[in-house]
């Protein structure tokens, strides 16, 4: 697998639906993003770009740049598997929204979602009131 495919598979992977979007939150122009997906130029991209597009798409760097699998240690599961089957449709949503947006709007997104109320943790067996009829 080359550079230009790896990229596409973790573009689309990450939930990027389009070149633009991809940009947008890494900081990598669109020219760019499309020559190396069309395998087109002298040379690869320099690792600067290679580095903001793996941030972006939530990948390692040496995966992207070599097709190097990391294996994350505690859990002894390949990095690049970006199954999301725990996340509901509407969890989905918010992270495509938020990899979408530009880095201002992913900005005020993080301190909207710092003053969100906090979902109370459930309550001990122990701790949980009692409904008692007698």
């Amino acid at each position: 697998m080359n550079f230009s495919t790896r990229l596409d598979e973790a573009m689309h992977k990450a939930g990027f639906k389009s070149q633009s979007a991809l940009a947008r939150a890494s900081g990598v122009s669109q020219t760019t993003i499309n020559r190396i997906l069309k395998s087109t130029g002298n040379s690869g991209p320099e690792t600067e770009t290679i580095r903001k597009l793996a941030d972006a798409c939530g990948v390692s760097f040496s995966w992207l740049h070599d097709g190097i699998v990391s294996k994350d240690l505690a859990r002894g599961k390949d990095m690049t598997d970006y199954s999301l089957v725990y996340l509901t449709s509407t969890e989905l949503k918010i992270i495509t929204h938020y990899r979408e947006a530009t880095l201002a709007g992913q900005s005020l997104l993080e301190t909207m979602a710092e003053d969100l109320p906090k979902k109370s943790p459930p309550l001990p067996i122990d701790d949980a009131p009692v409904n008692d009829q007698s």
